[in-house]
């Protein structure tokens, strides 16, 4: 029921330490290692790189332990988007010697990646492609290596893009970091309550919660009017949300399809000291409140958003509908 990447930070919340995918440590399958004296933690597998072909990962396997860049490439024989996947999500950082780098990968193509000169231009001699890391010679001597270029450092945030990209899951964040502002600026105005804290909530009390929908369920019932179950999880954990069918009306379709939403209701339980649940009242896209804000934030007439509204006789003449809209969300939120 749960996706891979938030049992990982399930695990994270309850101790457990997930380790980085690596090169040299990394199996077929994710294992148990020991990270000190008195912790173990997660380590996940080659087999999660989906640009990894099975041939790659065994030669992976049965080549290592390798001493630098070009040395898996040669003895692994790593096409190029495996070897980006595997450098970007992290697994060569011990022999590129930079963590998290995005330098690393124009480090590793230029060092690994030999391309052959460009066909000669008429009249004579053509100058080495821009990729190619080796300077032409005019005779059988040895090849001179160019001088490397290095792109700009990696982000926190572009990391964890590049590891949902290739792993399918984030190992050194959450996809929600990059929403951060926009949650802490609602939390403001409307006091989001984040999953861990919904415990404290009195039962029957009306409650805000925001954060990625995860799976939705609608199990038939005798009666024959089905209920939705969804889980919403944010940065501290699940919620778990019923919808019953007189609010299904307007807000169903948002819950089915929208991935991040904020979701109101009133707390419910079972019994006294039980799991506290929502059910659900309303449920908004997030994506509307980021849109929103940040176009206020700019201040720009014309918002890139294209989200214009006539406001006058003339077709010539408009108004960004965003800033009539978002005091109006804000407030129902």
């Amino acid at each position: 029921m749960y996706p891979r990447r938030t049992l990982l930070h399930d695990a994270r919340r309850f101790g457990v330490a997930v380790l980085p995918l690596d090169l040299h440590a990394s199996g077929r399958r994710w294992a148990v290692q020991r990270v000190d004296h008195l912790r173990w933690g997660l380590r996940p597998p080659l087999l999660d790189v989906g640009s990894l072909t099975a041939a790659e990962r065994d030669r992976i396997l049965t080549q290592r332990p390798y001493t630098d860049l070009r040395d898996p490439v040669v003895r692994a024989r790593l096409s190029t988007p495996a070897l980006d996947d595997l450098v970007l999500v992290g697994a060569l950082d011990a022999l590129t010697g930079a963590e998290w780098d995005r330098g690393a990968r124009a480090a590793a193509t230029c060092c690994c990646t030999p391309t052959p000169s460009r066909a000669p231009a008429p009249g004579g001699r053509g100058p080495p492609p821009a990729s190619s890391p080796w300077t032409p010679t005019t005779g059988p001597g040895p090849r001179t290596r160019a001088p490397e270029r290095r792109a700009a450092p990696m982000g926190r945030l572009d990391r964890v893009d590049e590891e949902t990209w290739a792993l399918g899951y984030e190992l050194s964040g959450h996809v929600l970091d990059r929403h951060a502002g926009l949650l802490a600026d609602l939390a403001a105005r409307r006091g989001l309550v984040r999953a861990a804290d919904l415990h404290r909530v009195p039962t029957g009390a009306p409650v805000t919660v925001a954060g990625i929908r995860l799976g939705v369920q609608t199990p038939p019932t005798r009666s024959g009017r089905r209920t939705v179950f969804a889980s919403v999880e944010d940065r501290t954990g699940v919620v778990e949300v019923a919808m019953f069918p007189d609010v299904q009306e307007h807000s169903a379709r948002t819950l089915m399809r929208e991935r991040l939403v904020v979701v109101s209701g009133r707390v419910r339980r079972s019994c006294p000291g039980a799991l506290a649940t929502i059910t659900a009242t309303r449920v908004r896209p997030l994506v509307q409140a980021v849109r929103g804000v940040g176009a206020r934030q700019a201040g720009c007439p014309e918002c890139r958003l294209r989200s214009f509204s006539s406001c006058g006789r003339s077709s010539s003449q408009y108004r960004c509908r965003l800033y009539v809209w978002l005091p109006a969300v804000l407030t129902e939120l």
